[in-house]
């Protein structure tokens, strides 16, 4: 019998061991391994390699991959972005989830990673489907910000449908919200203001409001342009959750505010539109027209590095040392 036991709790503990290992390097969750070990006095190690004290989350923001179908600036090449990865697994940093960002930026001491990261897309392109590899490899879990409008109309193959969008889903990607129908308006020399829409979510024909179709007045008075922001806002969230079947609350969670323009008075200046955002999202990502870190406060403002074709590893490496509020 002692034998046994002795068998039985050697079997165990390298079970432990092996649940442990896998957990820590992002194999599987810790939600996993507490569900197949219940016992937290087994599992010392796996709270251990977390914190509730972290003092910085650095964020990067992504677009695309260089491709044949993707020659776009503000895309990097697959190359630099596995060294990228690879650079980010070698320091220790793990992803979050944008709700572990959240209330870590709202004081409530979640359990986080030792180095904490999250990562970021926009804009639902194609190309985006060529990181699965990488990111698999080192078991990191980004963010997509979307455009709904893109999802909906594709335009070519340059932005994904919704299709698309449930392969990354699927993959353990997380989905936010960046746009509505007419949001991130799509520009052509043709029609050059093709992004309002008519009750069937369709591009109306002949319509005249611009690309910037948030932090523009085109001449509205302040009552129409402010509920025709907030009706393409509405539209957009409500078709994310019902695709992605989520509650809405959690896109309320974080947004990225398309070309980064709030209404600051650098751009824009629509004061409005930076109280609107405040109001509807618990973070706002921005890349620049930075304001004071008490306004940003204020508006809930959080600063992202975006990473493109022309970046070095010099300067992603200083950007994780950068803090989310400057």
């Amino acid at each position: 019998m002692r034998k046994a036991l002795k068998v039985t709790v050697a079997v165990a503990f390298c079970a432990a061991v092996c649940l442990f290992s896998m957990a820590y390097t992002g194999v599987i969750s810790r939600n996993t391994v507490r569900s197949l070990l219940p016992s937290a006095a087994l599992l010392p190690s796996v709270a251990a390699a977390e914190s509730t004290s972290v003092n910085t989350i650095p964020v990067l923001l992504y677009h695309g991959i260089v491709s044949p179908h993707d020659k776009a600036e503000n895309s990097v090449t697959l190359t630099a972005f596995r060294s990228q990865m690879r650079y980010l697994h070698a320091q220790g940093y793990q992803t979050i989830s944008p709700e572990q960002y959240v209330q870590w930026e709202e004081g409530k001491h979640p359990e986080l990673p030792l180095k904490p990261i999250l990562i970021t897309f926009d804009c639902n392109q194609t190309s985006a489907l060529l990181t699965q590899g990488v990111l698999q490899e080192y078991g990191f879990r980004p963010v997509m910000y979307i455009v709904s409008g893109f999802a909906d109309h594709a335009y070519g193959n340059y932005y994904m449908t919704w299709d698309g969008l449930r392969t990354l889903a699927n993959e353990g990607w997380y989905m936010q919200f960046h746009a509505g129908p007419c949001g991130h308006g799509y520009i052509t020399v043709d029609t050059p203001f093709n992004c309002d829409y008519d009750d069937t979510f369709k591009f109306t024909e002949g319509a005249k409001i611009g690309h910037r179709y948030y932090s523009q007045t085109f001449g509205q008075p302040a009552p129409v342009y402010h509920a025709r922001v907030e009706r393409d806002v509405a539209i957009g969230m409500k078709e994310i959750s019902a695709f992605f079947h989520m509650p809405e609350s959690q896109l309320h969670e974080t947004c990225a505010v398309p070309w980064s323009d709030y209404g600051q008075p650098e751009t824009s200046n629509i004061p409005w539109l930076g109280k609107y955002f405040a109001r509807e999202f618990s973070v706002v990502f921005i890349q620049d027209n930075y304001p004071s870190a008490a306004q940003a406060r204020k508006l809930h403002l959080r600063y992202r590095f975006e990473v493109d074709h022309p970046t070095t590893m010099t300067q992603f490496t200083s950007a994780l040392d950068r803090k989310s509020v400057v």
